[in-house]
């Protein structure tokens, strides 16, 4: 690859990594272990910086011939799947130090004011697609007797992420409503995934109901909270 062809935030791959042309490549593993293990993990580097016909990678300093473009692959490598997973297992840990604290706020919000239950009107999840006879998708704040990943205590109102047993996001998880149809507790979009103990999914809660305001709407479902 030329020098003028690379631009600052390009990712890279050596040569050995395409054609095997590299034969410094083995000298760059021993000697830049930084640069070396995060291509490892993710496949390619990204260039930080150009300076003096030189092209830099997590801080040490390449020939551009050395290297080739990166070709973007869609199905991801079963190292990359455990750099993901790994990400999100630390994400877990550093929220799990403040679990007790959250579920004591959570049970909080969950109980119900005495000026709430004399009013008719009861804040609730809303159907929007066409036609649906089963327009209400439970009362917000209801316990679902349910937790999140790391044992949070779900709620109806509450949004989550949805994550499949690989740790990889859903298409469509970045964040849905907790729901009660017919009885039946869900993550709008993963009805039986939710109902099934034994299911892989992984869901991490994401807002509380009480953090939703009145009329916002997340994948035809809307949030009621005045009458």
């Amino acid at each position: 690859m030329k020098l003028k062809d690379v631009k600052v935030g390009m990712k890279v791959v050596p040569h050995d990594k395409t054609t095997g042309a590299c034969t410094n490549f083995k000298e760059w593993q021993t000697y830049h272990r930084e640069s070396c293990q995060h291509f490892k993990e993710l496949g390619y580097c990204v260039v930080s910086e150009i300076h003096d016909n030189k092209i830099s990678l997590e801080g040490d300093y390449f020939n551009a011939a050395d290297f080739e473009p990166y070709i973007e692959q869609f199905a991801l490598t079963d190292t990359q799947k455990r750099f993901i997973n790994r990400e999100i297992d630390k994400r877990i840990t550093e929220m799990r130090k403040s679990i007790p604290e959250l579920i004591l706020s959570e049970m909080a919000k969950s109980e119900p004011k005495q000026e709430t239950i004399k009013e008719k009107f009861v804040p609730h999840l809303k159907a929007t697609w066409c036609n649906s006879e089963q327009t209400d998708l439970g009362e917000i704040g209801m316990p679902t007797n349910r937790t999140d990943a790391i044992n949070r205590p779900l709620f109806v109102g509450d949004t989550v992420e949805s994550y499949d047993g690989e740790g990889l996001k859903r298409d469509f998880g970045d964040e849905n409503f907790v729901c009660c149809e017919n009885g039946r507790f869900q993550v709008m979009g993963c009805y039986s995934e939710f109902e099934n103990p034994s299911a892989k999914w992984r869901f991490l809660k994401k807002r509380s109901f009480s953090e939703i305001k009145n009329g916002e709407k997340i994948n035809d479902v809307k949030c009621i909270k005045e009458g």
